[in-house]
């Protein structure tokens, strides 16, 4: 078993999420916080996911996506009501919060920027969170925080419970 924590993403295609922009769907990634894994394998699986970002995605490339022509970069959130919920579901796991949203705007909401200010693209990411709840969905499956989980498992139950297709992939970091 590896000693390092890496965090999971899961990340959902929303084909079916409507756009108005020059991209074809847009993937809600989510992440686990911190833990080890190992062989397809999770052990300790974490309580619950938080939002990594909402991307704006072509299926047929190119990938990465060339940088969107920003019109409004970032500015800090001020509204008390989105800023607590932006902090419990949308938080960075190894830094600042305020420069983690940033960055997913500039990098990836701007490009949603013609549809959604934003505002509305992290309120998107909210929803988005609570209509496709993977821990429930797991849950729902006998798949459990705590338990050895296959990823095999989490994609087939991901597929049957929400007629999408998700992608995985840990990121490696150092033991918190």
């Amino acid at each position: 078993m590896s000693n390092l924590k890496p965090s999971l993403f899961i990340a959902i295609l929303l084909v079916g999420v409507p756009t108005a922009f020059s991209y074809d769907y847009l993937k809600l990634a989510l992440q686990w916080p911190p833990t080890v894994s190992s062989d397809k394998q999770l052990y300790r699986s974490p309580m619950d996911f938080t939002i990594h970002g909402v991307w704006p995605e072509n299926f047929l490339g190119p990938w990465p996506l060339p940088p969107c022509p920003l019109q409004n970069p970032y500015a800090s959130i001020t509204d008390p009501k989105l800023l607590s919920r932006l902090q419990v579901s949308w938080p960075n796991l190894r830094g600042s919060n305020d420069w983690f949203w940033g960055h997913e705007w500039n990098k990836h909401g701007g490009c949603s920027e013609a549809v959604y200010n934003q505002t509305q693209y992290f309120e998107l990411g909210l929803e988005l969170k609570d209509r496709y709840d993977v821990q429930k969905m797991l849950g729902l499956s006998f798949i459990f925080p705590g338990l050895r989980v296959l990823l095999s498992n989490i994609d087939s139950t991901i597929r049957y419970r929400f007629h999408k297709k998700a992608e995985f992939g840990c990121n490696q970091g150092p033991v918190f």
